[in-house]
């Protein structure tokens, strides 16, 4: 028996089996504590114990207010589509997907940015989640001078390094880009 179970799944009688780790007693039935993996094993008595091993590696689900690591792969007029890549500092096995509005993107206290002057396909941006929108994706805000732009590369690969809020320079060539740049902006090694 190696089947996932939830908590308070049934998983024998006290008759036939032993409790082990994980699982507790109930009107003579042994059953799961926990979600995790249903295992049976024999003890040094040769008798048989259900237990529960733990599943660690659970699947970090975005929540309401997280701050996130996007990539942006399509910016329409009105849109910015991104997938999520990290959640509280923790890498995702597999990635959600997000949107911005144009009207969650502010360059100052109430002035809304132009979609493709702040984002480009590519950049690593920094936003958060203010809800889950549409078809299961995050709708993502990046308002505040934190959220934006965090890595950037210009159409030649670069990396753009931030002289200004809402202004990137490629180091060789000395070209301008305009992006929402985050103050949190890193610049990888």
């Amino acid at each position: 028996m190696d089947d996932i179970v939830l908590p308070g799944d049934y998983l024998g009688k006290t008759s036939e089996y032993i409790c082990g780790e994980n699982t507790y007693i109930k009107n003579n039935e042994i059953r799961s504590g926990i979600l995790g993996k249903q295992k049976v094993i024999t003890n040094n008595d040769n008798k048989k114990v259900i237990i529960v091993d733990n599943i660690k590696s659970f699947q970090l689900l975005p929540q309401v207010g997280d701050v996130v690591i996007c990539k942006v792969f399509r910016v329409t007029f009105n849109m910015v589509y991104c997938n999520i890549l990290i959640v509280k500092d923790k890498p995702l096995k597999n990635f959600f997907k997000g949107f911005i509005n144009k009207s969650d993107i502010h360059i100052h206290e109430g002035e809304l940015g132009d979609n493709f002057d702040c984002y480009k396909q590519g950049d690593i941006i920094k936003a958060k989640i203010l809800s889950i929108g549409q078809h299961s994706a995050y709708k993502l805000s990046t308002v505040g001078s934190d959220l934006g732009v965090i890595i950037a590369f210009s159409e030649k690969g670069e990396i753009l390094k931030p002289v200004a809020w809402n202004l990137m320079v490629s180091l060789s060539d000395m070209n301008f880009e305009q992006r929402k740049v985050s103050n949190d902006f890193s610049i990888p090694i």
